[in-house]
């Protein structure tokens, strides 16, 4: 067992994803092996959204270097010369989105 849950929702600020996920547990549609499913692929989400929060603040050297190794020759210098570009990109790419 988990000692983190895999799905937590607000009951008073509900979203049409924690509805579907909700739906999963009625007694019509209950099905042991779809939640666990659902349950492994919320937990991995959620990982990963946590992760990618963290790198939109601050993101590490190798965050930086996955994203300009495609364009750029990574030394210790470009690192440190794209950390603030990287986060600032970051950030637009998801407000555009």
């Amino acid at each position: 067992m988990d000692t983190v849950p895999f799905f937590e929702f607000n009951h008073l600020e509900l979203r049409d994803t924690a509805i579907v996920e909700l739906s999963k547990f009625r007694k019509t549609n209950f099905d042991i092996e779809s939640i666990f499913k659902a349950a492994s692929e919320l937990r991995y989400t959620s990982e990963i959204k946590q992760y990618l929060a963290h790198q939109l603040e601050t993101p590490s050297d190798e965050f930086i270097s996955l994203l300009i190794s495609g364009i750029y020759n990574v030394t210790r210098n470009v690192l440190d010369k794209f950390q603030g570009i990287v986060r600032r990109s970051l950030k637009q790419f998801v407000n555009n989105r």
